[in-house]
């Protein structure tokens, strides 16, 4: 299996984005109404009808002042939507539209109205609310007081115009989160909620390379690279958690195959089978032999300390991608020294 790392920020709770009202031909394929997908390619120009809710306390803590009332809040903040879609190869920014009549004491609304011609558009289009500081202000200590400073964003919500395609294997996102466990921890593998988290506290230069969505270039590269180690051992982790899974019924000499897990153990274990019982004609006979192998102690050790360090590198792209970085890092040596 391989691991599609797709970044993903931590929204702040204050800042609500919904779809408003529903979309002709669309299907909600996401937690709490987060993803929406056509079920067939739209042929005719549609509108997104959009309402942003801040809590304005969550808004006052942003601010130097904690005046949500002042005309200097006023005049140098602003909430808009921004969208991108990777395959249409557009990305923007459209300022929200304050709602004086739907919002009241403990929040403010904003509603906006997005246009889409779906001729112009492919794949799928990801918007978010920020709230951005269009003005600079007094420098204040913990405080983002900079001009285009973003002060908060929301979370994150997803449209497919071509209709969504599940992928074959698993699929973890990447999240910055707070890690409390140890000091000094880059990442974590959440089982529960199947995310991989970047601590939150660790050099925001590593952030800035981790979370950069560059497709091609030399941070591109450098990213790749980093990351890899990181791919490396959380697909360690996820196959000795499908072992733990596979293992469950043992006292009743009875251990599951790779096909009977769910997602992302499944393609986990049915990779490490391909690579550990290659000799076999056909995915049932290599599943079975991983079965036999974690059947018996012996070899269920082996293949848990010996084999599974290596298999999971023989399955990354490590090799090739310090090969990479490597040249990278030596022309950028030799430019610098003509």
């Amino acid at each position: 299996m391989a691991i599609n790392f797709g970044f993903k920020e931590e929204a702040d709770t204050g800042m609500e984005l919904s779809f408003l009202g529903s979309i002709k031909g669309t299907e909600n394929i996401g937690k709490d109404g987060t993803i929406l997908s056509f079920n067939e390619r739209p042929e005719t120009p549609f509108d997104i009808n959009f309402t942003l809710k801040i809590e304005k306390d969550i808004l006052s803590s942003t601010l130097p002042d904690g005046d949500i009332e002042s005309n200097s809040f006023k005049n140098s903040i602003q909430m808009n939507l921004f969208y991108e879609s990777v395959a249409s190869r557009r990305r923007g920014l459209i300022k929200l539209i304050k709602d004086n009549k739907s919002s009241d004491s403990d929040s403010f609304i904003y509603t906006l109205k997005m246009s889409i011609d779906p001729a112009l558009w492919f794949g799928d289009i990801n918007f978010k609310a920020i709230a951005l500081r269009t003005k600079e202000c007094l420098a204040k200590e913990g405080f983002n007081t900079e001009k285009h400073s973003i002060l908060g964003s929301s979370t994150e919500k997803r449209l497919y115009i071509d209709p969504f395609c599940p992928p074959s294997g698993g699929q973890l996102d990447v999240k910055i989160g707070e890690i409390d466990d140890y000091s000094g921890v880059l990442y974590k593998l959440d089982k529960e909620n199947l995310v991989v988290l970047l601590n939150n506290k660790s050099p925001k230069l590593v952030q800035q390379i981790l979370s950069c969505e560059n497709k091609t270039g030399k941070k591109a590269t450098l990213r790749d690279a980093l990351f890899e180690p990181i791919v490396i051992d959380i697909t360690e982790q996820l196959a000795r958690e499908a072992f733990k899974l596979m293992l469950a019924n043992e006292e009743d000499n009875h251990i599951i195959s790779p096909s009977d897990l769910d997602e992302p153990y499944k393609s986990v274990a049915s990779d490490i089978a391909k690579q550990l019982c290659s000799d076999s004609d056909s995915e049932d006979e290599m599943n079975q032999s991983l079965v036999d192998k974690l059947f018996d102690p012996d070899d269920r050790q082996e293949v848990i300390n010996e084999a599974l360090p290596m298999i999971v590198q023989s399955l990354s792209k490590v090799e090739s991608l310090y090969n990479s970085i490597t040249k990278v890092i030596l022309e950028t040596q030799e430019r610098s020294n003509d």
